[in-house]
């Protein structure tokens, strides 16, 4: 019995204490076999270069100590371009150093929190030190996001997000099957959107109408916006328990709005208009909305 329980105290050590991989990657193949064989702790490498037209799902589980992490080989080299889209959907995930540029997804978001429709979506999950510029479709009318955030607990920062000339925001915070988020959005720079001319224009969007009485609780903090323009909604709030602080807008036409939901928090945020038409401050709507310096 005692040479039982050892040899089970040995598998249990070895499993706690296997050594975390390092994995390069030159190819979208050996990705995605990377990934299925993936083990908390390790860490993805894709090789700097020109990676065009890759659908990558990224769906894996990982720890809050060994979470598996998908970067590339230096920040900013690996070019994503032509139709490359990112799906997350697993626990303890993150990316770093990712760059999409000059691409069309069509319908398509870049960046999706949510690996499956049908499987449940990223949680505890991050994106960090990437940027999407100049990602559009055909039509400035097809709706798409840069970035969708589904799931909870999940962080974006560092990032630079630019150049989107359709429909739809640059990051919406998804509530359908979720709610109390619990997301991060910070220290990001959303560079300039031209005005879209319609409805559908706005940087963030946190909810929608029809699930604007739930909470999501999603903090958007030091980020910096520069003429984000794309409509009057430059970060829109339709949905309870935000806390939107100390960003910086800069000459961007329009308003940090609370337009559904209730008793959302916004302080600490400069903004700049230099006397340019249609800049604003902010609009408040609903109750127990809470706004200080």
């Amino acid at each position: 019995m005692k040479i039982k329980v050892n040899i089970v105290i040995w598998f249990v050590l070895c499993f706690a204490f296997a050594k975390a991989q390092t994995i390069p990657v030159n190819d979208a193949s050996q990705l995605s076999e990377a990934i299925k064989k993936a083990q908390p702790g390790d860490t993805i490498v894709m090789v700097n270069k020109e990676w065009k037209d890759v659908d990558i799902k990224f769906k894996a589980i990982g720890t809050a100590q060994k979470p598996i992490v998908l970067k590339s080989e230096t920040a900013g080299s690996v070019k994503l371009t032509g139709n490359s889209t990112l799906r997350i959907g697993g626990d303890y995930l993150e990316v770093h150093g990712l760059w999409f540029e000059n691409g069309n997804v069509g319908k398509n978001n870049v960046v999706r929190f949510e690996a499956d429709s049908d499987t449940p979506p990223a949680t505890n999950s991050r994106l960090t030190n990437c940027a999407i510029i100049n990602v559009n479709p055909d039509s400035r009318e097809i709706t798409n996001y840069y970035i969708a955030l589904h799931g909870k607990n999940n962080r974006v920062d560092h990032c630079s997000l630019l150049g989107k000339l359709n429909k739809g925001p640059a990051i919406a915070v998804r509530l359908k099957n979720s709610i109390d988020n619990n997301h991060r959005i910070d220290h990001n720079y959303f560079g300039e959107r031209l005005p879209l001319g319609f409805n559908g224009g706005e940087t963030i969007r946190i909810g929608t109408s029809t699930y604007s009485k739930q909470s999501s609780r999603t903090v958007v903090e030091n980020n910096f916006f520069e003429r984000c323009s794309g409509e009057i909604e430059i970060i829109s709030i339709k949905s309870a328990h935000n806390v939107v602080r100390n960003n910086l807008i800069l000459e961007s036409e329009g308003t940090i709005t609370l337009r559904h939901g209730d008793y959302n928090i916004i302080e600490g945020n400069v903004i700049i208009g230099n006397n340019l038409p249609k800049t604003g401050g902010i609009r408040m709507i609903n109750k127990g909305e809470y706004c200080a310096q």
